[in-house]
């Protein structure tokens, strides 16, 4: 599925890592502007089309986590 065809959400950075000792686990970190336009992408039928579509995919169900970001600097 090509997400940018059809749907595109306001977010400030996403960043997609593998465990190197467990190459089945993959974790994605979706960074948006604000809480509010995180809860208002979660809400949008799109964002449930996306999620079922690559939870199909998972040997096991995804996980989230609603994370405040406490610190994000460059070392």
């Amino acid at each position: 599925m090509d997400r940018g065809d059809r749907w595109s959400p306001q977010r400030d950075r996403t960043t997609v890592g593998r465990d190197r000792d467990n190459a089945a686990h993959v974790i994605e970190i979706l960074q948006f502007p604000s809480y509010e336009e995180a809860m208002r992408n979660s809400n949008l039928p799109e964002t449930n089309d996306v999620h079922e579509a690559f939870a199909s995919l998972c040997i096991e169900y995804p996980t989230f986590i609603n994370l405040d970001i406490i610190r994000d600097e460059m070392i």
